[in-house]
């Protein structure tokens, strides 16, 4: 319908799409505790647009289930090898996580740091600050 429009009026068009987030939010999080088994699988058969467009190029013949199986097994490795380049890296200075939020640091926000700051320098031999940018 948009792309219809688009071309017989020659104007552009904001299409709203929506995606059902599978995961979890962070690995902290268990979504499980909040939305069922059966939710979570419904979005990801019926209305996950990653399925849709498989499901669509298949039958165009242009996907296969090899194909799906290859790309999974190339991008799998791909992330695995993105991991183990990222591990070797020093992590950024742990106060990133304090600096990096607001262009100017909240008074309460730059007291909490400090008072890490001091804690981390304390207790040293339980951090880990060596694998960090100083």
């Amino acid at each position: 319908m948009a792309k219809d429009y688009c071309i017989e009026h020659q104007k552009p068009v904001v299409v709203e799409a929506m995606a059902y987030r599978l995961g979890h939010h962070s690995t902290s999080d268990d979504s499980t505790a909040y939305r069922s088994k059966d939710e979570v699988d419904k979005w990801a058969t019926t209305d996950n647009p990653a399925t849709k467009l498989k499901i669509y190029l298949m039958k165009k013949g242009l996907w296969t289930e090899e194909d799906e199986k290859v790309f999974l097994k190339k991008a799998r490795w791909e992330v695995l090898q993105a991991f183990s380049a990222g591990e070797k890296k020093l992590k950024p200075k742990w106060t990133e996580c304090f600096r990096d939020v607001y262009k100017e640091m909240p008074s309460h926000i730059r007291k909490q740091m400090n008072e890490m700051e001091e804690h981390v320098k304390r207790y040293k031999e339980h951090y880990p600050v060596d694998q960090h940018a100083q």
